[in-house]
């Protein structure tokens, strides 16, 4: 029943993108999708809070995001055999206005994952990112601390948690209403 109350945040997030922006103190929207990371692949949807008035606001002169993460992690079973799953994540983060660099908090959950997995379940993690404007890229580095289950000697499996390894990500924009977008 608890894997059942965490999964609701990541969707609440996602609902509030589709939110009219004109009420808002949103600046710009962005979409994204992403290699590595933790997940073979994602889609990134943010929002980007700050001053709406861009005759002060640049991109560069930095701001807040809120970004929805949807994953398509491959999980590797307890058989040795692999399948793939979903993930949902949430990430807040803010840009520094001189050197583009970006920093934040947040998770990623993985539902499937408990069911015969080896596999990362939850992970809390500080994704540290370079912005390099007007690239519509982001090279990112997710350092976590996840769950995950292990085979024991024969008994079944067991919860474990621990830091990981940094994972590296690349992350290409598809829109970005703030000036990564090609329409």
């Amino acid at each position: 029943m608890k894997r059942r109350s965490i999964i609701p945040i990541p969707l609440l997030a996602g609902a509030a993108l589709l939110l009219p922006s004109n009420a808002a103190t949103a600046q710009y929207y962005s979409f994204a999708i992403s290699v590595g990371g933790g997940t073979t692949a994602a889609a990134h949807m943010g929002i980007h809070l700050g001053n709406t008035d861009r005759r002060r606001w640049s991109l560069r002169r930095g701001s807040t995001e809120i970004e929805v993460v949807v994953g398509l992690p491959i999980h590797d079973r307890l058989d040795g055999s692999a399948r793939p799953g979903i993930s949902f994540g949430l990430n807040l983060r803010t840009t520094d206005a001189n050197s583009r660099l970006s920093m934040g908090a947040g998770f990623r959950v993985s539902p499937l994952a408990s069911r015969g997995t080896t596999d990362w379940q939850k992970v809390f993690h500080i994704p540290v990112a370079w912005d390099p404007y007007p690239l519509p890229v982001r090279p990112t580095v997710y350092l976590g601390y996840g769950r995950r289950m292990v085979p024991t000697d024969g008994t079944g499996s067991a919860h474990e948690w621990r830091f990981l390894v940094p994972w590296p990500q690349l992350q290409v924009y598809l829109m970005h209403t703030g000036g990564f977008n090609w329409t």
